[in-house]
């Protein structure tokens, strides 16, 4: 071989090496990137999990929260009514007994 083909191989040879380190970069980057991402993927099945549990949670608290909201305006309803039915009594007392009724106070 002549010198001119040797300085072309060895020129050869040195792009070639270049080249291997970049692959080998390229390679070790990509098996970072892809733990990294195996790692992401796991972290995020553990947050649906959680995600879930939570969901089911709050579903059971909103029902119990509509069940409760239900009990009051029962109780409220039934309270008022007691309220009106009293003040219609209170009033028929008062008659009855001789005594003065006051417009402004909401039992008479």
């Amino acid at each position: 071989m002549n010198d001119d083909t040797n300085k072309f191989l060895k020129e050869i040879k040195e792009v070639l090496e270049i080249v291997n380190s970049k692959v080998k970069m390229l390679e070790s980057s990509q098996r970072l990137t892809s733990h990294q991402i195996t790692f992401i993927k796991d972290q995020q099945s553990v947050m649906n999990e959680k995600l879930t549990e939570h969901t089911d949670k709050l579903d059971a608290l909103m029902a119990e929260t509509l069940d409760m909201h239900q009990q009051v305006g029962a109780i409220w309803d039934r309270i008022s009514l007691e309220s009106d039915e009293n003040a219609k009594q209170i009033k028929e007392i008062k008659q009855h007994v001789g005594l003065p009724t006051n417009p402004n106070y909401p039992l008479d």
